[in-house]
């Protein structure tokens, strides 16, 4: 009884251990499909999101212009000049990018400061005038706006000027920030803000 006592512990260890492991597999696999799914299904509302605003608005996608332009893309600084070809026309310009502040301008409209991001040789942000209302809800329905580095808006703005600010950069050096300063047409919600130049483009 006790030699087969001892053959059979170490048995009921080894499956123990095969049934463990091959549990811990499934666990593994299964979250890794469940962030595949979930990566899958914020792309597919970004672009959907971005494109939707983009027909709606009959809006001009600055970035996916430059992209077009081997000039304009091949890691060399962009002017001043050649965004005003840009972002100031007829056309309401989509732009990209994470809330950095949001002050008062009156009773009906907010100044939002974009940070704006794109896939371009060029720091810029945003100063635009936005209904009051409209940001509120924006907040209310997404409160984590604000945090973390990948949420953020998709804008359709009017610029109506350009100038340069330069600040402290790394090492020592100074860095030119391009600001547009406008009017916001209408705002979304992004949940990664990288998505549609990574993708669409």
């Amino acid at each position: 009884m006790k030699r087969a006592f001892l053959i059979i512990i170490p048995i009921l260890l080894v499956v123990s251990f095969i049934v463990y492991a091959v549990n811990s597999h499934r666990a593994y696999k299964a979250k890794i499909e469940a962030k595949k799914t979930q990566k899958a299904m914020i792309e597919k509302n970004v672009i959907s999101a971005v494109a939707n605003l983009l027909k709606k608005h009959n809006a001009f996608d600055w970035v996916k212009e430059i992209e077009g332009r081997k000039e304009l893309r091949d890691f060399t600084p962009i002017l001043t000049v050649e965004l005003e070809k840009l972002w100031l026309t007829d056309r309401p310009t989509l732009f990209i990018g994470t809330i950095e502040d949001i002050s008062t301008l009156d009773q009906e409209y907010y100044i939002l400061k974009l940070q704006g991001i794109g896939p371009v040789m060029v720091n810029f942000e945003l100063k635009l005038k936005c209904p009051m209302q409209k940001v509120k809800s924006l907040l209310k329905e997404h409160p984590d706006l604000t945090r973390g580095v990948t949420r953020g808006v998709a804008v359709i703005a009017n610029i109506d000027n350009i100038k340069t600010v330069i600040s402290p950069g790394y090492e020592g050096g100074k860095e030119d920030i391009r600001i547009g300063e406008g009017k916001s047409i209408d705002i979304v919600y992004v949940d990664d803000i990288w998505i549609w130049y990574h993708l669409e483009r």
